[in-house]
């Protein structure tokens, strides 16, 4: 299964590599991309969400990084919660676009392991924090 928000992106990117990466349908070239998968632990929604947040400031975003760190923690908590399979990882996969900063969080739950998924206990619902 996977999850995705798009943000409107406020004006130019700056200092943005150009036309270059690969397209993304719809809405233009990806000017920047960062995929990362994480083990379906309670402290990697935090770490993912603080990953987001600096790179979006990286990317020439600041405005952003609040917005999308938020949405990265909510996105992986549901996929911790509900989606990931024991010893399966979940995926967080941020792509600037001209006018579009995309998030994407998938779980195991979308890569059919075998006959179903199972619910990782979390003994502290929202631990992300």
């Amino acid at each position: 299964m996977t999850a995705a928000q798009e943000v409107p992106t406020p004006g130019p990117v700056p200092n943005s590599p150009g036309p270059t990466g690969p397209i993304s349908p719809g809405c233009g070239p990806v000017l920047r991309e960062d995929r990362l998968d994480y083990t379906p632990h309670p402290h990697n929604v935090a770490f993912s969400r603080r990953r987001a947040a600096r790179l979006i400031v990286e990317w020439g975003h600041p405005g952003l990084s609040g917005d999308a760190a938020l949405l990265v923690s909510e996105l992986a908590t549901n996929a911790l919660l509900h989606g990931t399979a024991p010893d399966r990882l979940f995926r967080v996969r941020l792509a600037l676009l001209p006018d579009v900063l995309r998030i994407e969080v998938s779980d195991a739950c979308g890569e059919r392991p075998g006959p179903g998924c199972v619910r990782v206990p979390v003994t502290r619902p929202g631990a992300g924090c």
